[in-house]
């Protein structure tokens, strides 16, 4: 029997470790198949600038950098590591980047949302920065950020493909991305999260990943209200380039007003909600859990599905340990490589 209902046992521990020490043991950049000029312990440091900036929500916003050539004059802010050349900065669709802002002795982990396709073409890459007490993301969130300088780092295991064990992709008949998203609350403990590492993801498949030409793709979006949805303009273009191939949801995990506006342009998913019957139901959590799990499950019901089939969970530990156990009971495990998990916990 697959596990169902979420109970308080998956509150998400409140980490009050840095980024640097949740990651430690993770991958950074070391420029491969370059001589590294400079690095730290091995590791290329890049200077970038801020471009620009916009409002993904209310409390996400999306950042522009340009990776800057390494300059020789000191950064008021910033430490004296030297960077490496802009053409030597590269990444993975889900990977983040360490970012050093000025005057701040360590830095965040923020996820890409752009692709390396849109970095090769336009020379600039996007990163997600929600609004928190974190010291990096609130130094983010200035109103004169752009034209800032900052210093950062490539880092990260969960990367599409997988850097491990990595499949023949024109042979995956099958691939699912699951997004935990803002404000999705297990137990008493709510996160905020915004899920960009699989935005990156969806978005590369057909521009530098190829995928069997007859590959079906479904996005599970968690939210735990509608104004907590990013990048739907985003899903929409994805529907419109896969056509049926793809299959978008977008769960909403608390109850809500029968007048509140919860459509989505495009008819690029399928929006699953429950109304609240009573005023004071409405912000409250409803049984969606078995009703996803059984959805998401569908598309490993069998051997043969299962054999040709890659899945992706990005959200809080809660919403992934479940469900990778729930994979684990239909054949489909992290150890085989065919669930993909980033865990920043």
């Amino acid at each position: 029997m697959m596990q169902s209902a979420l109970t308080s046992q998956d509150a998400v521990k409140v980490d009050e470790n840095t980024h640097l020490e949740r990651t430690a043991s993770q991958f950074r950049q070391s420029v491969s198949g370059c001589k590294i000029i400079h690095s730290d312990v091995g590791k290329a440091f890049f200077l970038a600038e801020i471009e620009s900036f916009r409002q993904g929500s209310p409390s996400v916003r999306l950042i522009q950098l340009k990776i800057l050539p390494p300059s020789s004059d000191r950064i008021d802010g910033l430490s004296k590591r030297p960077c490496e050349e802009p053409r030597r900065f590269t990444f993975l669709p889900g990977q983040w980047i360490d970012t050093y802002v000025p005057h701040l002795p360590k830095p965040g982990g923020f996820s890409l949302v752009s692709t390396p396709k849109y970095f090769r073409t336009r020379g600039l890459i996007t990163l997600s920065i929600q609004l928190t007490e974190n010291p990096p993301s609130k130094w983010l969130w200035r109103d004169d950020a752009v034209g800032q300088k900052l210093m950062i780092r490539v880092g990260g295991n969960f990367t599409f493909p997988p850097s491990v064990q990595p499949p023949d992709l024109r042979q995956v008949d099958s691939l699912q991305f699951v997004a935990g998203g803002v404000g999705i609350k297990f137990g008493s403990t709510a996160t905020s999260l915004t899920k960009s590492p699989l935005m990156s993801m969806l978005q590369a498949i057909g521009e530098d990943v190829s995928v069997h030409p007859a590959a079906k793709i479904t996005f599970h979006y968690l939210v735990r209200q509608r104004n907590d949805a990013l990048f739907l303009d985003t899903i929409a273009e994805i529907k419109q380039y896969f056509g049926n191939r793809f299959g978008g949801h977008l769960w909403i995990t608390r109850q809500t007003d029968s007048n509140g506006d919860v459509s989505v342009n495009n008819f690029s998913v399928q929006i699953h909600k429950q109304i609240a019957l009573a005023e004071s139901e409405v912000g409250k959590p409803w049984g969606w859990w078995d009703q996803f799990l059984q959805m998401a499950a569908q598309d490993f019901d069998t051997y043969e599905k299962r054999a040709m089939s890659l899945a992706y969970i990005c959200g809080p530990q809660g919403l992934t340990d479940r469900l990778v156990d729930a994979y684990e009971q239909l054949g489909m495990s992290t150890k085989s490589g065919q669930v993909q998990v980033e865990k920043w916990w």
